[in-house]
């Protein structure tokens, strides 16, 4: 003989759905608290990053401009001196060397052959 249930079919389901509701009750108020917390963080991680970025961008420009070279250049008679900064003197006398023969010269060809010419005079310049 089969023994009776000790609780009803409908008493098993309210109790399903009233804890069910209180599930998605206490599931709201804790996500959104989880959720503000993790806002808080993301603020945090982007406000260091932003800050790492920013810390690099100016290191890098400090670092960009260590030498200052003035270079002057003669190409068809005609004479001019350019001033420019790099981080390798290398880089600084080419730099001004580029800028002084493309004021020189008019077109590509010029200009290469200005490039491929020795400087009239390098000489290095004090720090601002």
């Amino acid at each position: 003989m089969r023994r009776p249930l000790p609780f009803s079919v409908a008493r098993f389901c309210r109790l399903v759905l009233e804890n069910l509701r209180e599930y998605r009750r206490n599931r709201e108020r804790l996500c959104g608290a989880q959720i503000v917390g993790m806002k808080k963080r993301l603020r945090w991680v982007v406000g260091l990053a932003t800050g790492a970025l920013l810390a690099v961008i100016v290191y890098s420009t400090f670092q960009q401009n260590q030498y200052r070279y003035e270079v002057c250049v003669t190409f068809h008679s005609r004479s001019h001196c350019a001033t420019a900064a790099g981080r390798t003197p290398e880089e600084a006398i080419q730099s001004a060397k580029t800028i002084g023969c493309s004021l020189l010269t008019s077109g590509r060809d010029a200009n290469m052959v200005c490039l491929d010419a020795q400087p009239t005079t390098v000489r290095p310049l004090a720090d601002r």
